[in-house]
């Protein structure tokens, strides 16, 4: 989103994109890559062996997923579900997985997610799923608990006919634990009695303790809070008593082996309404005490406990807007709590929202709550930076990214603390910030190397020296919202004035020391983006500009947009425009933004689209990426820039431009041919540099040759300098008049 400003050069490869009739061809142009990992996880389940499965989706969406992992959740696959809108899961230790959903059949799979089949239990909709050392299997309905001795084929009640129950628990053969909304209740005899042995209005979590006892947490999260929402422990005497975690609702608990409790949350409500989510609490006492041990402000659903003591826990909010904290996707405990860090590779179900180009094709993307970088194309993500869980943070960290022409990486962490890494992410440097601030934000690196921050209402910090010492410059007006440059070095901004909802345009010839208005726009701007110096786009929300310099002074015409709302723009030297949307995904145009193509082929576009959020073509300029909304990144199937077209659209051993006459008296021809389309600039100077003509100021010429003629009424006769621009490869010569 116009936060990395280097020069982005490349050629579209129309042959693959376009038909003769100027329409997208058939085929898909992109293809998923396999992260960043994340997404709202619904529930987790361990299986025979090891094996580890994850319904993954999104918070607001019913486009569920199941991921399988043979390795301890180290790294993912993707299996099938029957139906999107699945959310329980299930797994034997004999290998049949189940899963269900309110209001859904259930089903099992025998082969690990590949294939399923329906099954008919006689009960309401299936909730839970609990499995005894017999090989049966339980599960606890909307109207009751059942129980079934072949895999699911046949089904009989075990108890509790027409209640509700939430959770079960398989404690010993024949011994069970069932949640129900007036408390726990507990059977000897399979379900042919049940005891109630908790009185409490019961929530979402039940835990039997290998020591005897029982943990129950209270009050659900759509109903009336309680006053002693939390964790109650039931000891082996039967003695019910509050445990902790007050106010918060406890969705899953587990406890590891050495005996420790964890506890699961999504959040906290009260009378006076809800807080955001507080993570996960431990007990290391039998549940006389707790702490926090993170993640800070993300809710976390379901907790499991794998048999080399680590812990796994699957991250998720309630909505987009409840005010709870967003999705982490899956994250990994080996130290009983004290640090969590993503365990979800091979899950694309993030949200990612910026990217950033390393040198050699390394693409970062900021998702969710972390840092990812991929070094092959996509293939392969690995985390590489996330603020700290445990409480570096108060809220849900968002990061804006900026890469150095060195190679450096720049995260800015939720506008208070810089980092920098020049080790494409293995290890971190903290930044100096000497400033007080809640209005920070990382604009860039321009090309000279320079970073740039936003700094109260109408300034910038840079620094010189990858961010070690900062100075402030005043930029005219304020804040200022995007920075950009052009081939040149020159660097532009977008400064707004929320009085009068306009934003203000500046430019800078002397790397950000001094600015100089150009025009204003009416709208926030997204970025900028130059193909050729003095001639480029301003992308807004809602409408694209063209800012074109001539004669020292700059113009501004509106272009059109290919839809409602726009979020990231690419122009490559050679003028192709990539326009990314919120609500209709990607769009292409090759003639200056006057017409545009969708570029959804491919583009996860189900039920209905995900937002795409950034737009970015790597260092090596060969592919296309983009940051979606609960799709992580998905990147272009073919590369999107030969190596024909990345050397120039006119190749070294063209044919140089031929001007005749020359010497001329009255007028002069520039000739050149070009092998594709491109706007072209073709300008004239005198011997002390000065411009004297503009022939041609990035207009779109066709493929084949071309004429453009020069009358110069009203100069002296002398030597004059012509310079022919197209995409960055830039040519001239000498034109004299007699």
């Amino acid at each position: 989103m116009g936060q990395v400003m280097t020069a982005r050069i490349g050629f579209f490869l129309l042959v693959f994109l376009f038909s003769p009739a100027g329409r997208v061809a058939a085929q898909d142009f992109w293809q998923p890559t396999t992260g960043p990992g994340g997404g709202a996880v619904h529930d987790l389940a361990a299986g025979e062996g090891g094996v580890l499965y994850a319904i993954v989706g999104q918070d607001t969406r019913v486009e569920n997923e199941l991921y399988r992992s043979l390795d301890g959740g180290e790294t993912w696959g993707r299996r099938t579900l029957p139906d999107k809108a699945l959310v329980h899961l299930g797994a034997a230790p004999d290998g049949p997985l189940y899963a269900a959903a309110a209001g859904s059949w259930t089903y099992r799979s025998d082969d690990g997610g590949l294939s399923w089949s329906s099954l008919s239990p006689p009960g309401g909709s299936a909730l839970d799923f609990a499995f005894d050392d017999q090989g049966r299997v339980f599960i606890g309905t909307t109207t009751g608990v059942f129980v079934s001795g072949d895999d699911g084929e046949t089904w009989q009640a075990a108890g509790l006919d027409g209640r509700t129950v939430s959770r079960l628990a398989c404690k010993a053969t024949d011994h069970l634990f069932a949640l129900l909304d007036d408390g726990a209740y507990e059977t000897n005899d399979s379900g042919t009695t049940w005891q109630r042995v908790a009185a409490l209005q019961a929530g979402l979590a039940l835990l039997p303790h290998p020591d005897g006892g029982l943990y129950v947490s209270a009050g659900r999260i759509f109903g009336p809070a309680i006053e002693n929402t939390g964790v109650y422990r039931l000891d082996p005497e039967g003695n019910l008593a509050f445990s902790g975690v007050k106010g918060l609702f406890v969705t899953s608990m587990a406890v590891n082996a050495d005996g420790h409790v964890f506890a699961a949350t999504l959040g906290s409500c009260s009378s006076f309404g809800c807080t955001p989510p507080a993570g996960i609490y431990r007990s290391v006492d039998d549940g006389a005490t707790w702490e926090a041990v993170g993640p800070a402000s993300t809710g976390v659903g379901v907790l499991v406990a794998l048999p080399n003591g680590d812990l796994l826990a699957g991250t998720r909010g309630l909505s987009s807007d409840s005010g709870f904290g967003s999705s982490r996707g899956i994250l990994r405990s080996s130290d009983d709590g004290a640090s969590w860090l993503p365990s979800d590779t091979g899950i694309p179900r993030a949200w990612a929202y910026a990217l950033a180009a390393g040198p050699g094709g390394i693409v970062y993307a900021a998702a969710d709550q972390h840092v990812s970088r991929t070094l092959d194309g996509g293939e392969h993500w690995t985390p590489v930076y996330a603020a700290d869980p445990a409480g570096e943070q108060a809220d849900t960290p968002y990061y804006f990214l900026a890469v150095h022409p060195g190679g450096d990486l720049f995260v800015l962490v939720s506008r208070d603390r810089l980092v920098r890494s020049s080790d494409q992410g293995e290890t971190w440097t903290t930044l100096p910030l000497d400033v007080v601030s809640t209005d920070i934000r990382l604009l860039g690196v321009a090309p000279s190397g320079t970073v740039f921050l936003r700094f109260g209402s109408r300034g910038v910090l840079r620094s010189e020296d990858r961010g070690e010492t900062w100075a402030y410059v005043d930029v005219g007006f304020g804040p200022v919202v995007t920075l950009g440059s052009d081939p040149d070095g020159r660097l532009f901004a977008a400064a707004w004035d929320a009085a009068i909802t306009t934003v203000f345009l500046f430019v800078s010839t002397d790397d950000g020391r001094t600015w100089t208005e150009v025009g204003t726009v009416p709208r926030h701007v997204h970025t900028f983006q130059f193909p050729v110096a003095g001639n480029g786009y301003v992308l807004t929300s809602r409408t694209l500009y063209h800012l074109q310099e001539a004669g020292g002074f700059w113009t501004i015409t509106e272009e059109a947009l290919p839809a409602d709302v726009m979020d990231d723009l690419i122009v490559t030297p050679d003028g192709t425009m990539f326009a990314a949307s919120q609500t209709d995904g990607v769009f292409a145009s090759t003639d200056g933004g006057r017409t545009w193509t969708s570029l959804n082929e491919g583009l996860p576009f189900e039920e209905a689209p995900f937002p795409v959020n950034d737009l970015l073509l790597d260092s090596e300029e060969v592919y296309l990426y983009a940051a979606t909304s609960g799709r992580s990144v998905v990147r272009s199937i073919e590369p999107v820039v030969t190596d024909l077209a990345r050397e120039s659209l006119l190749p070294p051993d063209a044919v140089p431009p031929e001007t005749y006459p020359n010497p001329f008296q009255k007028q002069v021809t520039v000739a050149f041919t070009l092998e594709a389309p491109a706007p072209v600039t073709l300008q004239v100077y005198d011997l002390l540099g000065r411009r004297v003509a503009g022939l041609r100021d990035g207009e779109w010429m066709s493929a084949g040759p071309h004429e453009v003629a020069w009358q110069p009424d009203g100069l002296p006769a002398g030597v004059y300098l012509y310079r022919l621009t197209v995409g960055r490869r830039m040519t001239g010569g000498t034109l004299v008049r007699q």
